[in-house]
């Protein structure tokens, strides 16, 4: 049963959906590329370059948060955000343009994302921060259920053209709800301290190492099964819609309700389950393997993501949340922006089946290392 919350977690959750529809569709990026004559390796730098600017600019970005400028943040990331979308259909093969426009594009997004969470939690109470920040990360994912089959057929009847367009202005109509949200004023105390000053919380270091495991697999797969799927002739849409109904439906009704919520032994059954899935992807020959490993990934995913989020909260004190969330959204954006290049040099050595392969092994192996670091602390 899902949880009530206030009118305006509802808009800022209705802004979030509408850029991340926008953002959704734009995982077909890759086979834009592609069309237009980049290489795999060229691919993978590029999408490199989206987690990159957004990890730089996390530590300007909650600086800025924590002085008490959400909306105004929130206003010229959608601005930019949709700008970088619209000057997409202009590019034609890989210029020096190419990657400035992937750079605005992730730190746009990395303003939108920040502002939102951080809006959230300054709209919920103590009680509701887990509810809260479970229904906001749906919209990271619910998108996927449609966005990339509606994509995939603007692409094919309409052209790149009317796809790009169609993204513009989903994400730019979000201005207008900008003001349904009051202005809010932070407490005196907010800003004060270090950009890092989170870091020394007992536990929180290992926090970030996970989440930039998850990035580096998720971008991973991102960037690469829409090619590989596309290789297979399977369905791209397939995999992203099993995924997104799986993680959407744990992250709409589970948080909070789950006694081992934001405990290191859900996270820990999260990762077994997510790298399997990722496994599975190397065997999609078929549409029918290919849902069933989105699922199980999705279902890994849509545990891992809210469970950190909470944990990284939860550690810190009111006036470093802007920080916290700004540290671990940039955690996340380091595995990202070294998931696609070094991912892109294993598929042309060596294939996306094998390389799927070593993902799920290297992810695995990866978090076992963290936990028993976890139990030493």
């Amino acid at each position: 049963m899902l949880t009530k919350f206030s009118k305006e977690i509802y808009l800022i959750e209705t802004i979030l959906l509408l850029v991340y529809c926008s953002s959704s569709l734009l995982l077909l990026l890759p086979i834009y590329f592609k069309n237009i004559g980049i290489s795999e390796i060229s691919i993978g730098f590029l999408a490199s370059s989206f987690y990159i600017s957004s990890l730089l600019s996390r530590t300007i970005i909650g600086s800025i948060l924590d002085r008490g400028a959400p909306k105004k943040v929130l206003f010229f990331g959608i601005i930019l955000f949709s700008s970088s979308v619209i000057l997409y259909s202009f590019i034609k093969r890989a210029t020096p343009i190419l990657y400035i426009i992937r750079i605005f594009h992730g730190f746009s997004l990395s303003a939108i994302l920040l502002a939102v969470l951080l809006l959230s939690v300054l709209f919920s109470k103590e009680e509701e921060k887990a509810g809260v920040l479970g229904f906001i990360s749906v919209t990271f994912l619910l998108p996927n259920i449609f966005m990339p089959f509606l994509g995939e057929k603007i692409i094919e009847k309409l052209g790149f053209s009317y796809f790009f367009c169609f993204a513009f202005i989903i994400s730019f109509v979000t201005i207008f709800l900008l003001f349904g949200i009051p202005d809010l004023k932070q407490k005196d105390n907010i800003g004060r301290g270090g950009f890092f000053e989170p870091l020394k919380k007992e536990g929180f270091p290992i926090i970030l190492l996970l989440t930039s495991l998850l990035g580096f697999g998720v971008s991973t797969v991102n960037t690469f099964t829409p090619l590989w799927v596309k290789e297979m002739k399977t369905t791209v849409g397939v995999f992203f819609t099993t995924a997104a109904i799986f993680a959407v439906s744990i992250r709409l009704f589970l948080p909070g309700k789950i006694k081992i919520w934001g405990k290191m032994e859900l996270i820990s059954l999260s990762f077994i389950i997510f790298s399997f899935g990722v496994f599975l992807i190397s065997k999609s020959s078929s549409n029918l393997i290919l849902s069933i490993s989105g699922a199980i990934y999705g279902i890994g995913m849509g545990f891992i993501y809210p469970n950190l989020l909470y944990m990284a909260v939860k550690l810190v004190k009111e006036d470093s949340k802007g920080k916290a969330l700004g540290i671990f959204t940039a955690s996340t954006d380091f595995g990202f922006s070294i998931g696609p290049p070094l991912s892109g040099i294993a598929v042309k050595y060596f294939g996306y089946s094998n390389m799927f392969k070593f993902l799920s092994f290297f992810t695995l192996l990866s978090f076992l290392l963290l936990k028993m670091k976890w139990k030493e602390e």
